[in-house]
């Protein structure tokens, strides 16, 4: 029995099968808002920590994540940071309140994105908000 999408297909001889065309392409969404509270020692960079995977839908799309790095200690210092998973390494330095990446993941790839941190004095709690 035929089903509609399926197309006749031989196999030589009198062996015949059905082939599975697609009927649209599957997209996947992002994950929803993740924030996480990480900690940025002093002067040691902290170990690697996922924050976030994405799927990019196709191999002619650019997504865009947006990451926020922001201190939450009662005695706020600065701190450097590192992100690698996107289509570049970024690397910087929070001095104030905090500060957002924009982290692109271009093409047909799945990746995670992990960020490190180091505090430059005294460790600091750091929101990390990404969407």
């Amino acid at each position: 029995m035929e089903k509609s999408g399926d197309e006749k297909i031989g196999f030589g001889g009198n062996v015949n099968g059905t082939l599975k065309t697609p009927q649209r392409k599957i997209r996947m969404k992002r994950p929803s808002v993740v924030m996480m509270s990480l900690s940025a020692p002093a002067k040691f960079w902290s170990p690697w920590i996922e924050v976030y995977a994405v799927i990019g839908l196709d191999k002619n799309s650019q997504t865009t994540v947006p990451m926020l790095l922001q201190s939450t200690s009662g005695n706020p210092s600065s701190f450097d940071y590192e992100i690698k998973g996107g289509d570049r390494f970024i690397r910087g330095v929070v001095a104030g309140s905090g500060v957002t990446e924009k982290i692109t993941i271009t093409g047909e790839v799945m990746t995670s994105i992990s960020v490190r941190l180091k505090s430059h004095s005294i460790t600091q709690k750091v929101t990390v908000r990404v969407n």
